[in-house]
């Protein structure tokens, strides 16, 4: 087995999302004067506690879809730079995926019914107030879930020539099955020009950028990388696609950055806090950093097989 057994792969891979979450609970920590703040109001739409921000059922219903393509991403990513999975069975990661899928599924339908649940997957809603519209949730994300998918082919590649591993290179095929499925699904869900200009969509596509850039890809290529072999050192690969994908990763996220500070999103933000806008998001993802690492890890090793 590879493993994670350099140190430094922990630190980066598993160690640092956990020191964020640390960070933004310990914010949340101050910004409501107590050490235990689950029972706090600090969602940004003033009605949650940090315990209903974790388990946010519908909102992490509408999120499975998103998390599943970002997933796949990451598997894909594996696959096309030889990294194929050697675990005896990927039954562990499979029965993680299916267990806190049914979690949401389930606490999701005890929320908003089962009609509830159907119309959070076809990406009805976004926030609260907002008037729901057909793929509205996915238009949302259009931008910093590309750049997502798009960095998640250069944190595999770039790990590969960092650590000078050989590794028998593939087709890239599944890494372009699952951007034609990212944009497939994009088409479905009507898109509009709405992500490049709304502030408030520019602003939610900075936080998505920056919470799964530093926590849900990291995780998931860790996991990904724990169940694969380690190869024995040999001379670099060319650094030259690597650095393309960095920056065609890099753009989306950019430009949503930038259109927020431009178009002064946080104006029309649910809250003017700081801390409630972007500390309070990390803790409304908490699904989304299991389903996403036990998909990928779990199909990483399916399409190892293939």
């Amino acid at each position: 087995m590879r493993g994670l057994t350099n140190t430094t792969e922990r630190a980066v891979f598993f160690a640092f999302p956990l020191l964020v979450l640390l960070v933004s609970y310990a914010a949340l920590c101050v910004d409501t004067q107590t050490l235990w703040p689950w029972y706090e109001i600090v969602h940004e739409s003033g009605d949650k506690t940090l315990l209903d921000t974790l388990l946010y059922y519908d909102h992490a219903a509408r999120e499975l879809p998103l998390d599943l393509v970002l997933g796949a991403a990451v598997a894909a990513a594996m696959i096309a730079n030889g990294r194929n999975a050697i675990t005896r069975s990927g039954t562990p990661m499979l029965v993680g995926w299916v267990l806190v899928t049914l979690v949401i599924v389930v606490g999701a339908a005890q929320k908003v019914g089962i009609d509830g649940v159907g119309k959070n997957l076809v990406q009805l809603y976004t926030r609260p107030g907002a008037e729901p519209q057909w793929g509205a949730h996915w238009r949302y994300h259009f931008l910093s879930r590309l750049g997502l998918i798009v960095m998640a082919w250069w944190v595999v590649g770039g790990h590969r020539w960092l650590t000078k591993e050989p590794a028998v290179d593939r087709t890239p095929r599944y890494f372009t099955v699952t951007v034609v499925a990212f944009f497939v699904l994009s088409l479905v869900f009507l898109p509009t020009l709405e992500p490049f200009y709304e502030p408030r969509f520019l602003g939610h596509q900075a936080r998505e950028a920056v919470t799964h850039a530093i926590v849900t890809v990291p995780l998931a290529v860790g996991l990904c990388l724990h169940q694969t072999r380690r190869a024995m050192p040999s001379v670099r690969g060319t650094a030259g696609g690597i650095v393309v994908a960095m920056i065609l990763s890099a753009l989306p996220v950019l430009y949503v950055g930038l259109g927020a500070v431009l178009t002064d999103a946080q104006s029309d933000a649910q809250s003017s806090s700081p801390v409630r806008l972007v500390a309070t998001h990390f803790f409304e993802h908490g699904f989304t950093y299991l389903v996403t690492p036990f998909f990928a890890a779990w199909l990483h090793r399916r399409w190892s097989k293939s």
